[in-house]
C-alpha cells in the first residue's frame, strides 16, 4: 500500500522503508556551545548570553534557531544551541556587533567549548 505524500516546511517527503526522504535537501549548521563559569562569574555569562541570544534572534538573517539552555544538574554550567541555514549566515552572525560586544563578555567569565555539525 502506498504511502500519500505529505507537504513539511514546503519540501514533499515520502515514507518509505520507515526513513524520511527528503527532496531538496540542504546543509544546515549547527553549534552547541558549552560554558562552564569561573566561581562568581555564572549570572555575567547568562546575561551576556541572553541578550545575544535576544539580538541574533531579531537581527540575523538565515538564524534557524538560538537558544541558551541551563543545566538542571550543575550550576556553573549552560549551554548555546545555534542552528543556521549556511556558513555564510554563520559568518555574518560572528562579524556582528552583538556577537562582538557579547562574546567576549561570555569568554572572560569562564571556559567556552564548541561543536559543529553539518545537517
Amino acid at each position: 500500500m502506498a504511502v500519500p505524500p505529505f507537504l513539511f516546511k514546503n519540501k514533499r517527503i515520502r515514507f518509505k522503508d520507515k526513513r524520511i526522504r527528503f527532496k531538496n535537501k540542504r546543509i544546515m549548521i549547527r553549534l552547541n556551545c558549552f560554558f562552564k563559569a569561573d566561581e562568581g562569574k555564572y549570572d555575567d555569562a547568562l546575561e551576556a548570553a541572553i541578550a545575544l541570544t535576544a539580538e541574533t534572534q531579531l537581527n540575523d538573517e538565515g538564524c534557524i534557531a538560538y537558544d541558551v539552555f541551563e543545566s538542571a544538574t550543575r550550576g556553573e554550567i549552560f549551554m548555546i544551541c545555534e542552528t543556521w541555514e549556511s556558513a555564510e549566515a554563520l559568518k555574518a552572525h560572528m562579524e556582528a556587533p552583538h556577537f562582538k560586544q557579547y562574546v567576549p563578555v561570555i569568554e572572560s567569565c569562564g571556559m567556552l567549548k564548541l561543536e559543529q555539525f553539518e545537517k
